[in-house]
């Protein structure tokens, strides 16, 4: 079983990871890592019964236990994320 971390969990996220099951991946949302994690628990999404809530990355990541990490970003901030990135990356990977 392959134990994911979701790091910004919102209604296109939520979707994609549930959509992953067509692929009879043997995974679980284990941990998720988003400000509002208190209200994304409190929602009682039974495809989130066992996921551990963080209100931040650091936390989550410090836990440890995840084999893989999403990282989502809303469409908003796609544009300075993608410019941020790949201005830290070498030329060759661009």
């Amino acid at each position: 079983m392959l134990n994911v971390g979701i790091i910004g969990y919102g209604g296109r996220v939520s979707s994609m990871a549930e959509a992953l099951g067509m692929y009879n991946l043997p995974y679980r949302v284990a941990a998720i890592a988003d400000p509002r994690a208190q209200e994304i628990h409190a929602a009682g999404d039974p495809f989130l019964a066992d996921t551990a809530f963080y209100t931040d990355a650091e936390a989550m990541l410090a836990a440890g236990g995840l084999d893989g990490v999403m990282v989502v970003r809303p469409p908003t901030t796609w544009i300075t994320f993608t410019t941020c990135w790949t201005s830290v990356l070498p030329s060759w990977q661009r």
